[in-house]
């Protein structure tokens, strides 16, 4: 199964970010949050914040 997403607007911009909902790995899996995440559009690695987490 392929998926993908498209995102378009009227003028240059240098970050996406979108709503989406984060969650503990599935056998840990409580109520999913919903958050403005920045999408990384090539990086190595990524993260996410320290409040993030906590909140998890």
């Amino acid at each position: 199964m392929s998926s993908a997403y498209s995102f378009s607007c009227n003028f240059v911009t240098n970050r996406i970010i979108t709503p989406c909902f984060v969650d503990k790995p599935l056998l840990l899996a409580g109520k999913a949050l919903e958050v403005l995440a920045l999408w990384d559009t090539g990086a190595t690695c990524t993260c996410i914040s320290e409040e993030l987490a906590d909140r998890l």
